[in-house]
């Protein structure tokens, strides 16, 4: 008797030490730039390559460059995550589109540990003629 006594409070004890867990740590989300990168009527473009910025000096002498280089997927979709909660500038191109004259920055700071979407519109830029003298 005195072994399943035993036995009893072994298993309880068991049960009572494995239901105690200590709470786990929630981490905020990251602080992220998710950019969209369409053409100028709206279509989606994939295989475009985006570069990020945190200063407009660094997006137009394309240095100091946030975080690796990404290509659009199927989606048309770039994410930058573990950002500060700072302006952004994107550099977006593809063949001889790029977003030099449309919108390559946030607007305001990023918002902390949230997920800021916007579009980066990619367009033509500059001419090119022939003259056949």
């Amino acid at each position: 008797m005195k072994k399943i006594n035993i036995l009893l409070f072994v298993v309880m004890a068991i049960i009572t030490f494995s239901a105690c867990k200590k709470d786990e740590e929630v981490k905020p989300a990251p602080t992220s730039l998710q950019i969209t990168v369409r053409d100028e009527i709206g279509n989606i473009i994939s295989g475009s390559v985006v570069k990020l910025y945190a200063s407009q000096t660094d997006w137009e002498n394309e240095t100091n460059q946030v975080g690796s280089t990404q290509v659009s997927d199927a989606s048309g979709v770039v994410t930058f995550s573990d950002l500060s909660a700072i302006k952004y500038y994107w550099l977006a191109e593809k063949d001889c589109k790029n977003n030099v004259n449309g919108g390559a920055t946030t607007t305001t700071p990023l918002a902390s540990n949230v997920t800021t979407t916007v579009n980066a519109v990619l367009s033509s830029t500059g001419s090119l003629s022939f003259e056949n003298k």
